[in-house]
């Protein structure tokens, strides 16, 4: 065996031994809260089990490449998006409450174990992964007073290099794409590793729960976004941001937005929508006006996010509700 395969076995060994210890750490903590650290454990031992595959190949040719070692790399790569996107929505609002359906994103994983399949796996699996991860890249962008978290600017950038070594290896084919691809990739592994190990926060960052703001302050905030968004009705602005409720109501915007988180469960731009899609209402049972023109005027920037947000607030379409009180 040449040097450089001698090297590559114990330089991915090692990596792996490490993110499976970190992993079953992280998800041993969480004590099924299914809370951000879980998920970051899930993370872990995705990458892990994707990479273990690459371990393999390099392994001396006398020990066969086994099977399992295929389908539990297929495993991985199927755990990775989904892990990466429950991880993130829970690192940006850890007051999220986990529920059970969560669970449906790991299923095509557990089947891969079950069943052993391995045709088209792994380049379905690289497009999926690739799907959750721009997701929540997406929602990981900062909006208003909120901060994103320094471990999941670390994770994002991370995961995203490992996921384009893993495209290499799949577009390029040959060795020399294959022992790049997961060079860089082990490479990476050991700086998600390392900055676990090192930064004495992650793990607490990822538990603990913002510090409630005081009574009779959290209800001064409320009674003076009730002045602006019931009387002077603020939500009417298109593209209103907190900082401009924030010079309204004279209140830092953190707090704003820590306000609304602490008593309605939201963040700052469901507040908004929500008062956007009750004046809707209203407009749709008494008037005659276009739903576009009503869109403009409740403050929406297109008639989409109106009917995304009238959607997902009562369960109907602008149109669907108006005709209940249409009467024959």
């Amino acid at each position: 065996m040449d040097t450089w395969q001698n090297f590559l076995v114990i330089f991915c060994g090692l990596g792996l031994v490490q993110s499976l210890f970190l992993s079953t750490i992280l998800i041993l903590k969480d004590k099924l809260n299914l809370n951000a650290l879980f998920y970051s454990g899930i993370l872990l031992l995705g990458l892990a089990l994707r990479l273990a595959k690459s371990f393999f190949v390099f392994v001396p040719q006398r020990y066969p490449h086994p099977h399992w070692g295929v389908v539990a790399g297929g495993a991985g790569l199927w755990l990775i998006g989904p892990a990466f996107y429950l991880y993130t929505l829970h690192s940006l609002n850890p007051q999220r409450k986990s529920k059970l359906l969560y669970v449906v994103h790991f299923i095509p994983s557990v089947v891969i174990l079950i069943t052993g399949i391995t045709d088209y796996v792994y380049y379905v699996g690289i497009a999926q992964s690739f799907i959750y991860f721009i997701i929540s890249i997406q929602m990981g962008i900062p909006v208003g007073a909120r901060k994103v978290p320094n471990h999941f600017r670390v994770l994002a950038i991370c995961v995203g290099v490992i996921l384009l070594c893993f495209t290499l290896q799949a577009i390029k084919g040959g060795i020399e794409a294959y022992t790049v691809g997961t060079g860089v990739a082990i490479a990476t592994l050991y700086v998600v590793n390392y900055f676990m190990v090192k930064d004495s926060d992650f793990f607490a960052s990822l538990t603990r729960k913002p510090k409630e703001i005081d009574r009779s302050l959290a209800s001064q905030i409320s009674a003076d976004l009730d002045e602006v968004f019931l009387k002077k009705r603020i939500y009417r602005n298109k593209g209103l941001t907190i900082a401009e409720v924030a010079a309204q109501v004279k209140h830092p915007a953190y707090l704003i937005s820590q306000s609304i988180n602490q008593q309605h469960g939201i963040r700052f731009n469901e507040f908004v929508n929500k008062f956007r899609v009750q004046e809707a209402m209203e407009k749709l049972k008494h008037g005659n006006d276009k739903v576009e023109s009503i869109a403009k005027d409740v403050g929406f920037s297109s008639t989409t996010s109106l009917y995304d947000a009238f959607k997902k607030e009562t369960n109907l379409t602008p149109q669907g509700y108006r005709n209940q009180f249409v009467t024959s």
